[in-house]
């Protein structure tokens, strides 16, 4: 593991990877990389410079006499600099090295909902252990790239009372971390859970392709059509 930014820069231009790019548009730094590989956030990188990344998919599902709703967060804006990043996919977190995926669901909830969730929610929040979907994708990262990645991908049932449509209106904003550099602004919709088909048809999207991921590599989820 490179002991220092500059030392994972020198890394990544020896195995050809032109960093020059990264930090600009979408794109992050590399010091957003070495704080992946130091947190635990992803695996150290292999020697061919790809990436492993374990990420937890997030389906928040509500129910009311229009219909059943699923929740989707269409953009981020990041307090650093302002930017904003289009998503169009549920909610998601990468997945700590010896944490389970539900553990991995249930952190997510509370880091980027947890401003709009009371206590009580956040406590009785629950994961369906028994209908956890896995599988594998490769392809190359468009937050850091040029680099190969590899996703272990899970897909996690989140049930959380009181929020749904009636409460939170069709669309809302949470806030996470506010106080830090690495705070963001989450911009969600509930969506007619038809746009996306049941259970079964949304992991074949979840596992079609389609165009590369962004900020987080959870954007993983085409715009239903």
């Amino acid at each position: 593991v490179p002991p220092s930014v500059e030392a994972l820069y020198a890394w990544l231009e020896y195995r050809g990877i032109d960093t020059s790019v990264w930090g600009k548009g979408h794109a992050k730094h590399v010091r957003d990389l070495f704080h992946e590989i130091w947190s635990g956030e992803c695996a150290p990188l292999t020697e061919v410079a790809q990436r492993v990344l374990n990420v937890v998919k997030v389906r928040i599902t509500c129910s009311d006499g229009e219909g059943e709703w699923v929740l989707f967060e269409t953009k981020q804006k990041l307090c650093r600099d302002g930017r904003v990043r289009e998503r169009n996919k549920p909610l998601a977190e990468k997945k700590r090295p010896d944490e389970e995926p539900a553990a991995a669901a249930l952190r997510g909830v509370v880091e980027e909902l947890g401003s709009v969730l009371t206590p009580e929610q956040v406590q009785g929040a629950v994961a369906k252990l028994d209908d956890i979907e896995q599988w594998d994708e490769t392809l190359y990262s468009s937050s850091f790239p040029g680099l190969l990645t590899r996703y272990r991908l899970w897909l996690v049932d989140v049930t959380i009372k009181g929020l749904d449509r009636e409460t939170t209106g069709d669309t809302f904003d949470s806030v996470e971390t506010p106080d830090l550099s690495t705070g963001k602004v989450h911009t969600w919709v509930w969506r007619p859970f038809g746009a996306v088909q049941k259970a079964k048809d949304l992991t074949q999207i979840l596992r079609a392709r389609y165009p590369e991921e962004e900020e987080e590599e959870e954007n993983l989820l085409p715009q239903p059509t």
